[in-house]
């Protein structure tokens, strides 16, 4: 690494083929100051204005560089600390907001963004060519020590150049896409911190350099090592804990949240609708199936449950998702009634149904057939009618008909294309295991080749499809598939990209949340909406399966710690709470909206989370101590 003092307000860094000028300067009272000289000194920088000095201490590693800067600002007023980072010889590149936003160019205007929304502190990855670099500020210790992150390009001479830069106290300027982003308030775009003199600070910010390949796994390798010296204090999670929270959690549900009468049977979804999921109900079926083993009570209460599942099958295979309390029919979700506005009125086209339910039903219902022929307890009907939707899809020759996320209810047809599809691998490998009829293995491996992609752009992350934008349940839902495939004798290539596509996701960043979400470990929702959803126990569960299967020893200890630290973070989020707003924040007092907008307790979401927690006590019981 070559350090250059180029003039008396900027120094020349250059590392792996890439040229970066850091300028220095800082805001007060709305006026920027420039430095009236530089002293360069080996990796160290001293920089003097008329009434402050700031120190740069460069430090090199294999990877990149890191920046450790020191102010001490004599004079009192409204101060704001920059660093400037310019890309020199690129600027039409792609970028990616890790967790929010991306784009196949860095825009002309600059885009301002506060560090807490992202996945990794302050940061941003750009792409020039086959390598990629990551710019990111320290994990922040304390909420307060937040900043943002912004990225433009701006005029040099008669050319232009790449600007970065990392800012103190944070502010935001947000680009036209994100004005529709569900929750999101924007911040101050001016923003400061106000001194009565002689103000000092200790900030420091990384560059990574790396293979875009390998770029993500290199920046959560080092954000985790960070998080785990700032938030890990030896915190254990126990068998015992686990178990205690299943436990609590089944209690919950069916004290709050079951129905029991005159045929009807299942949790509602929370205490704010009037309906009941079949996929939840059928999920819940299998968990006291399973978690009570010998309660003849919670027994008979499953096969109730998973009876009226059955009621929600139609005729033709496919399976209903909601049963209306009120009227007491069988209903499509709400978010699966296809409706479309037009000139103010509402036209309701052909009723359509998301497939996704009936995989989901379909696994749990063959789940629940192999439960309870263990015990030696009747099943064949649980078997059928999970057998009866699989087979909906093949035509009179035993082949998959084209394979659609979407069916449509008046012409029982499927539609849309989808990644949605591939919710429907794992029950189509159950029966295939239970079966070992050919036709359920030519129809896995379609459906692999026909939706399982391996194309993705480094900058892009995976959505449902071509509508929709990047969400994490996609990237999740693409590393299960895989990790399915490969441990039923499937093979795929290229499995490190899916390990790959998931990272961006892992908030490991400091949030001003409150207890019980202070320093929990989330994943990013989607670009739709910035936002934590708790899915720690099935993603540490999954990258425990990926761990096992993968012969590369560094993605393997990878996934394995961060395994660990999800799964013991997620320990203090509320087993059942999907979601968090952690960054919905607003600069007006007037606003009634606040930070930390938590998901009311769902049985979807604790379902989902018990079920893969006590797959982990069962199939990985090392991890918990």
């Amino acid at each position: 690494m070559d350090i250059i003092q180029v003039d008396s307000q900027t120094i020349k860094i250059k590392k792996s083929g890439f040229t970066f000028h850091l300028d220095y300067h800082y805001s007060w009272d709305k006026i920027l100051r420039k430095p009236e000289s530089i002293v360069l000194d080996g990796n160290k920088v001293n920089v003097f204005f008329p009434t402050s000095v700031q120190t740069d201490t460069i430090t090199e590693h294999e990877k990149g560089f890191s920046v450790k800067r020191y102010w001490q600002i004599i004079p009192a007023g409204k101060i704001s600390l920059l660093f400037t980072l310019d890309l020199l010889d690129y600027y039409s590149i792609p970028y990616f907001f890790p967790g929010l936003l991306s784009g196949d160019n860095v825009p002309g205007e600059r885009i301002i963004l506060k560090g807490e929304r992202l996945s990794y502190p302050s940061s941003i990855f750009l792409f020039p060519g086959n390598k990629s670099i990551m710019i990111s500020a320290s994990i922040p210790g304390k909420p307060e020590d937040q900043g943002s992150i912004s990225v433009g390009v701006v005029p040099v001479g008669a050319g232009k150049k790449l600007r970065t830069e990392i800012i103190y106290p944070p502010k935001e300027k947000l680009p036209r896409i994100l004005a529709n982003t569900e929750g999101f308030i924007e911040g101050p775009e001016e923003n400061f911190f106000v001194s009565e003199g002689n103000l000092k600070k200790e900030i420091g910010f990384h560059v990574l350099i790396e293979q875009e390949k390998k770029i993500f796994s290199l920046a959560i390798t080092r954000g985790h090592k960070r998080w785990r010296t700032l938030f890990n204090k030896q915190i254990s999670f126990s068998k015992g804990e686990a178990q205690d929270i299943i436990r609590k959690g089944i209690e919950k549900t069916i004290s709050t949240l079951g129905v029991n009468n005159q045929g009807i049977a299942g949790p509602k979804l929370s205490e704010n609708t009037n309906s009941i999921s079949a996929s939840t109900t059928a999920g819940f079926a299998c968990l006291l199936q399973r978690f009570f083993d010998t309660d003849l009570s919670l027994h008979e209460t499953s096969l109730e449950y998973a009876d009226f599942v059955l009621k929600a099958q139609h005729p033709r295979g496919i399976f209903f998702e909601c049963f209306s309390l009120s009227s007491k029919e069988w209903e499509l979700s709400c978010s699966d009634k296809n409706m479309i506005k037009e000139n103010r009125s509402t036209i309701i086209k052909a009723p359509v149904a998301s497939i996704l339910h009936s995989a989901h039903i379909s696994n749990y219902l063959l789940t629940l057939s192999e439960i309870l022929e263990q015990k030696g307890c009747y099943n064949n009907k649980y078997f059928m009618a999970a057998d009866k939707c699989i087979n909906l899809f093949f035509d009179f020759k035993n082949k998959l008909i084209d394979f659609g996320s979407d069916f449509n209810m008046d012409t029982l047809t499927p539609e849309k294309q989808s990644l949605l599809s591939l919710e429907f691998i794992e029950p189509l490998i159950k029966i295939y295991n239970k079966t070992q009829k050919e036709k359920y293995k030519k129809a896995i491996k379609k459906i692999k080749e026909d939706f399982l992609f391996d194309d993705f752009l480094p900058h892009t992350l995976p959505a449902l499809d071509s509508s929709e934008k990047p969400c994490f349940s996609t990237s999740l839902l693409l590393l299960k598939t895989v990790v399915n495939l490969i441990d039923s004798g499937f093979p795929i290539k290229n499995t490190d990209l899916f390990i790959h596509l998931i990272l961006p996701w892992i908030y490991f960043n400091t949030s001003s949340s409150p207890a019980p979400f202070e320093n929990v470990i989330g994943m990013i929702d989607s670009f739709s909406r910035n936002r934590l959803v708790f899915r720690g126990f099935e993603c540490s569960y999954y990258f425990l399966r990926m761990a096992g299967l993968t012969e590369d020893k560094k993605a393997q200890k990878l996934l394995q710690d961060l395994a660990k630290d999800i799964l013991t973070a997620s320990k203090n989020v509320p087993i059942g709470t999907p979601w968090y707003q952690h960054a919905l924040w607003s600069h007006n007092p007037a606003a009634k909206i606040t930070q930390g907008l938590a998901g009311d307790f769902n049985s979807r979401a604790f379902v989902r989370e018990a079920w893969y927690l006590l797959n982990i006590i069962d199939e990985f019981p090392g991890i918990l101590q």
